[in-house]
């Protein structure tokens, strides 16, 4: 009998199917909640999460997966209080579990026994960990990283030791089985600041007692979180990575999703997260943090295939309508992509993704220009959600100021204070700052408008619209001459220009930007974000590229303390990371970063 990887999702169960154990439970509850059955999956994960391991790691995915949609305090804080019980349940178990194999020792049927528990549970608390790592970074503010990445040291340590463990006694199978078709990352592993020798490991003398499907699926269990967890660390700003680094692990994005990919065709209910932590990555992540370079569509042949597969069996689940809708936007299918976030709205009963779905379509509204149907989208978000409502009263300001509703729009910035909960926070500590001055300036349509034309820079949704619309964007700039929006202005020509091709219109768009902004006292991001967009562009060609190098190390090291300074810099750092891979391979940085 061989030892081969999952060869298929753990979604072919059907979920009509009976069922018969504790992990068939907890499956059956997550495909009820990912096919638009949130309350009778509630039900299940309630009622029987402290029944065993698998109910228990449902029910905190479960609301881990509801805080994290919508980012509310009250959710954030009941998973983050459900992921420390669990933690601290299976370290509690585990540390009985080694009192016991102390007292047994040389009874060895009653240890082997508890050997896939323990492992199970290790599992389970690094997950855990990672879970509130996330969570915490979603307050965007130094401690919470600095608090989220000692977390996330933890987490390293377990997922190290047990994907070692586990990965001994899977060699072992593939050493010793004939015909093993797996494909795994082992290969890959990032190396241990300490490593620890697999003959060590407290299970090796207790294999026999693990099946071959058992250890299979325990590597693909661990590999899910191990995937996240290097996902998490490779999107930490460049500040505190210096200080993981100095503890003594780094990341890699392609080995993160190598994993997933592993761990999607998975037994248990890792696997389909995986699929869904994939698509994040693919339609989110890459475009949002540019990582691709100017590229959105760079992970959207990925992100269908993922769809593809996973459609017999969530093909009407709301969530993967969500992904679907992402694809749409990306594209620049905005029409399409409007109307299936509809019809994940109407399919979901969960109000978390009707607000993400509403948020996605106010967005595709703005890339269309149409700002009413924008207004009303964010009107129901701050009205609904309890997450950032001071960003949503920005967007409702700057919707009614490019509709020339200009007193709707003042009454819209003057409660925007009010709304602020976090100045730590940096999107809201910009929303802050900039709807106090524009009171003040008692700022005109023209000024609005050119402030919606520097969110779509800003989220680098520039790419999606339609190029009637970057025209038209184009048109609007031009007809801009107060001095002091002057560089705002050359930055999103610049930005326009070059993703039309303009090569040259561009470099000269931003040069101008950076040359007008010396004296710029309140938006430092501007100069910024410039000088970042044209080091890429000169990077591009062989004669350009020295200057360009220089101009991106100059962002890196000389700039601090500008709005969005986080943003940016995972930008820039995915920029670095491009010209050492480039110098490495003797590889243009165009032909790294388009290969992307």
């Amino acid at each position: 009998m061989s030892l081969s990887s999952p060869s298929t999702p753990s979604t072919t169960k059907n979920q009509n199917l009976p069922v018969t154990g504790d992990r068939e439970l907890a499956l059956h509850g997550i495909n009820l909640l990912l096919n638009n059955k949130s309350k009778a999956a509630e039900e299940i994960f309630n009622r029987h999460k402290d029944d065993c391991i698998e109910m228990r790691m449902g029910y905190c995915f479960l609301v881990f997966l509801n805080a994290l949609m919508t980012f509310e305090e009250e959710k954030i804080n009941l998973a983050h209080k459900t992921l420390k019980e669990t933690e601290n349940k299976f370290a509690h178990e585990i540390s009985t579990f080694q009192s016991m194999k102390r007292m047994v020792l040389g009874q060895t049927n009653s240890v082997e026994n508890n050997v896939e528990k323990r492992l199970e549970e290790q599992i389970g608390i690094a997950d855990c960990q990672v879970c509130m790592a996330i969570l915490i970074f979603t307050q965007q503010d130094l401690t919470s990283y600095i608090k989220g990445g000692w977390i996330l040291r933890k987490a390293w340590k377990v997922y190290d030791r047990t994907y070692r463990e586990i990965k001994s006694l899977y060699d072992q199978f593939v050493v010793h089985l004939p015909s093993s078709s797996s494909t795994i990352p082992a290969a890959k592993v990032v190396k241990s600041p300490r490593p620890k020798s697999a003959s060590n490991s407290p299970s090796t003398s207790f294999s026999s007692s693990l099946s071959p499907e058992t250890i299979s699926r325990l590597l693909a269990s661990v590999s899910f979180g191990y995937g996240t967890f290097q996902l998490c660390i490779s999107l930490l700003p460049p500040s505190l990575l210096k200080i993981i680094h100095f503890l003594g692990f780094d990341s890699d994005r392609e080995v993160a999703v190598e994993y997933m990919m592993y761990a999607r065709k998975g037994s248990d209910i890792r696997a389909p997260f995986s699929t869904l932590g994939l698509l994040w990555y693919h339609t989110i992540v890459r475009p949002f943090f540019s990582l691709d370079g100017h590229n959105v569509v760079a992970g959207v042949k990925a992100a269908e295939f993922l769809l593809k597969e996973s459609q017999p069996h969530y093909g009407e689940g709301a969530l993967f309508l969500f992904y679907k809708g992402r694809i749409d936007r990306l594209k620049g299918n905005l029409d399409e992509a409007i109307g299936t976030y509809n019809k994940a709205l109407l399919a979901s009963s969960q109000r978390e993704i009707q607000l993400i779905c509403v948020h996605e379509m106010g967005w595709c509204y703005i890339l269309q220009f149409n700002w009413n149907e924008a207004c009303n989208a964010f009107l129901r978000l701050k009205s609904e959600s309890r997450w950032a409502k001071s960003y949503y009263g920005y967007l409702i300001a700057v919707s009614y100021g490019v509709l020339d509703e200009l007193a709707k729009c003042r009454n819209a910035l003057a409660d925007i204070p009010s709304l602020v909960r976090s100045k730590n926070n940096q999107l809201e500590a910009f929303v802050l700052k900039r709807s106090i001055r524009l009171l003040k300036e008692n700022a005109d349509r023209q000024e609005m408008l050119l402030y919606g034309m520097e969110l779509l820079y800003l989220w680098h949704a520039i790419p999606s619209c339609t190029d009637d619309i970057k025209a038209l964007m184009l048109y609007e700039c031009s007809n801009i001459g107060v001095k002091k929006l002057l560089p705002l202005k050359c930055l999103v020509e610049g930005a326009l220009h070059n993703d039309i091709g303009n090569r040259d219109l561009s470099i000269q768009c931003l040069e101008e930007c950076i040359a007008r902004s010396s004296d710029i006292k309140d938006d430092t991001h501007i100069p910024a974000f410039a000088t970042y967009e044209l080091s890429i562009i000169l990077l591009q060609e062989h004669g350009t590229h020295a200057r360009g190098k220089s101009l991106l190390i100059h962002v890196k090291d000389d700039f601090k303390g500008y709005d969005f300074e986080n943003r940016l810099s995972v930008r820039i750092h995915a920029a670095v990371r491009g010209l050492e891979r480039s110098a490495s391979s003797k590889t243009s940085f165009k032909t790294i970063t388009s290969a992307n």
